[in-house]
């Protein structure tokens, strides 16, 4: 019996000691003690709350355990992704944050059953790539690593591309010689016919350029999006900071002292909407406060615009002549005509100061003779003309412009959108940072707005809550800016040079080519 005991008490000693040794070897006992003396002499009332903070600062970082992807409703109730970001916390698997990005049907692929059934298939094919593929490749990163992250995507989304490309060339009933379209004549209808002895035969009118074929969305490509943003988000989460702070902070070491929130671009009005294949005058007016005018005060004043509006406004749907821009009922006017147009209406109006898409992207020529007449007093802005942050860092082409409208969707990183509004920035261009025509509830684009140090945002009317729920979270952010003594002054509105040196495009294609021969490294 003694034996035994003297076998057991020795065993314990040897246990005891080998877990002093271990407690040693991680700092414990002097951690420990210095804990217990810094909340000594600070008193708190929460003492295990207090030790609970103090060695939460030595716990191993966050890492990444799942990615889930869902189907939920955007904000006219149909169907999008939301991708939700699970970290090990703490040895605790935690459900940190999520993302919801909606489906940009501008490039929607085509899809035999209709807009709605290439939606959800795009949306379940996103929830497979996220379930099958990114969760295991992110599984064990910390969510703090956003550009290795962001790379791993793209990368991913890169073979898919090519995939869904090569699939597409396989079912193409095309053959593979087949000569491009000719170019779109102008309507014959809106040609003036000679008659009469003596009359001169009217001039023929230059041919419009052809409309590029719009590339085709990647089944599932808003799952690269959605994921970037739900990292993004959780991230901030786990260091206990805004969105936006963190972003400012991805985008730039040391963050600025300050922030300047956007200037809203508010629709006041929206026109022509549902008349597909033409080219209409005016799609939208929109109201730009003064800079320094509180986000509050501008919001009041466009909503009273906004009722006195609604109760006279009748809307009428007119028909229109395909190539031509109609510029009131059954008139129509050339891309030439236009830029006259636009000429006397911002000389006439001084108080337009933007023009958002006033030409097709093919209209290279009239954007370059519009900016070169109004470019130094009015804004002109690439929307639906210019494409998106990931094709503007590869230099494709896009009109000579102010600035361009970028948004987060579909193959789109946040890593995509720091690296081109720094493109931008260098370029002394601008950038107006836009939601999907499909919008839903997620207001994490207000905060990129804020962080990426964009000079406009464009988030629509105060019409719809997946739209007031932004304007909102706009409002929060510049009161808690003001209230910590961070919110940086807006400054007047400046106006870029065009046509006086080389445009926006030259120089995108001149840094990616002397990038590409330099280190042969991808733009970033």
């Amino acid at each position: 019996m003694s034996g035994a005991t003297a076998m057991s008490r020795g065993h314990t000693q040897r246990a005891a000691a080998a877990a002093a040794d271990y407690y040693r070897s991680c700092r414990v006992p002097e951690r420990l003690e210095e804990a217990l003396n810094l909340i000594y002499h600070r008193g708190p009332e929460d003492v295990y709350g207090h030790l609970s903070s103090y060695f939460a600062a030595f716990s191993e970082p966050p890492i990444i355990s799942d990615i889930r992807g869902r189907k939920v409703l955007d904000g006219v109730g149909k169907v999008t992704l939301e991708a939700e970001v699970v970290c090990t916390v703490r040895t605790i698997q935690k459900r940190v944050c999520a993302a919801a990005v909606s489906v940009d049907c501008g490039g929607l692929f085509t899809c035999e059953a209709g807009e709605d059934a290439a939606r959800l298939e795009s949306v379940e094919t996103a929830i497979r790539w996220i379930r099958d593929s990114i969760a295991p490749s992110v599984r064990g990163m910390e969510p703090g690593e956003q550009s290795a992250i962001d790379q791993l995507l793209s990368d991913y989304f890169r073979v898919k591309k090519e995939e869904e490309k090569q699939r597409r060339d396989d079912e193409s009933v095309l053959p593979p010689t087949a000569s491009p379209p000719p170019p779109t004549p102008l309507p014959p209808s809106s040609k003036k016919k000679a008659s009469g002895k003596g009359k001169k035969a009217p001039a023929p009118e230059k041919p419009l350029p052809p409309a590029e074929q719009q590339e085709p969305a990647t089944r599932g490509d808003l799952a690269i999006a959605a994921v970037s943003l739900a990292v993004a988000k959780s991230s901030a989460v786990l260091l206990d900071l805004p969105l936006y702070w963190h972003i400012a902070a991805l985008k730039q070491q040391p963050p600025p002292p300050d922030l300047v929130t956007p200037v809203p671009l508010i629709s006041l009005l929206s026109c022509a909407k549902s008349s597909p294949g033409k080219l209409n005058l005016m799609k939208e007016v929109m109201v730009i406060p003064k800079p320094g005018t509180a986000t509050a005060q501008s919001l009041d004043l466009v909503s009273s615009l906004q009722s006195q509006i609604l109760k006279q406004m009748e809307t009428q749907s007119k028909s229109g002549s395909r190539g031509r821009y109609e510029v009131s009922s059954g008139s129509w006017k050339s891309p030439d005509e236009m830029v006259d147009l636009y000429v006397d209406l911002t000389t006439s109006h001084a108080a337009i100061i933007a023009l958002l898409d006033p030409f097709r992207r093919e209209d290279q020529a009239q954007w370059e003779a519009l900016g070169k007449s109004v470019g130094s007093k009015c804004y002109l802005l690439a929307d639906m003309a210019s494409r998106s942050a990931a094709d503007l860092l590869q230099g494709s082409k896009i009109p000579m412009c102010s600035g361009s409208v970028l948004t987060l969707t579909n193959g789109t990183t946040v890593s995509d959108l720091l690296a081109a509004v720094r493109l931008i920035d260098g370029q002394e261009r601008l950038t107006v940072l836009g939601c999907s025509s499909e919008e839903c509830g997620d207001d994490g684009v207000v905060d990129l707005a804020v962080g990426l140090g964009v000079r406009f945002m464009k988030l629509g009317g105060l019409l719809r809550g997946e739209r007031t729920a932004k304007y909102n979270r706009l409002l929060a952010i510049e009161e808690d800016l003001t209230h910590s003594g961070t919110l940086g002054r807006q400054e007047e509105f400046q106006f870029p040079a065009l046509g006086k040196e080389p445009g926006i495009l030259q120089r995108l294609e001149e840094s990616t080519e002397h990038r590409k021969t330099e280190d042969n490294d991808v733009l970033c």
